[in-house]
């Protein structure tokens, strides 16, 4: 799986089989890779390759079908949601992190500074768990991706169905798969 559209694919095919409540609750992708891009560059940030075949697959999760359901959650990190969102988000928190835009809610980060030697890597902010400078996490987001899969596969992360369906970690194999990708 070296293509990233690939991958993404291979993501939805694995929520499909045991989450198809979350795949109900993404939206459609943004068809026209020039407005992705047009969205990040009136910010000042150059999207790499992968951000916008991620935002061209699905343009996040639909907010008012997840009120407080941890079924729509696919990692511990947050939520993937839309684009313009994301972007309200970005412009809020510009202040504390203006090289870097938010994927996942504001806790999961990209570096879209295309001079940085990080540039297209994801990282970690979260204040809340003592997180107070990006963390890198992943050299890109495929190997996010590819984490979260095996993750699944691995069950690493499982849906409880006996408790509402909330995502339920087994920390100890998460620990090793997450090293396992951050080297990637």
């Amino acid at each position: 799986m070296n293509k990233f559209k690939d991958v993404l694919n291979a993501f939805e095919d694995k929520i499909q089989n045991i989450n198809p409540f979350l795949l109900s609750c993404f939206n459609h992708g943004i068809d026209n890779p020039e407005k992705i891009k047009a969205i990040l560059k009136k910010n000042r940030l150059e999207p790499t390759e992968d951000l916008v075949i991620f935002y061209q697959w699905k343009n996040g999760i639909d907010k008012s079908k997840i009120v407080l359901d941890y079924r729509a959650h696919f990692c511990l990190w947050g939520i993937f949601f839309p684009l313009e969102y994301q972007e309200e988000l970005y412009q809020i928190t510009l202040e504390m992190n203006e090289l870097y835009f938010p994927i996942m809610e504001n806790r999961i980060l990209i570096n879209l500074d295309i001079k940085s030697t990080n540039y297209g890597s994801v990282f970690l902010f979260d204040p809340s768990l003592q997180i107070i400078e990006p963390k890198l996490l992943f050299n890109s987001i495929k190997p996010m991706f590819l984490f979260f899969i095996e993750c699944f596969e691995q069950k690493a992360f499982i849906y409880n169905y006996e408790c509402n369906g909330d995502l339920e970690i087994n920390w100890d194999l998460y620990n090793s798969l997450l090293i396992k990708y951050q080297l990637l």
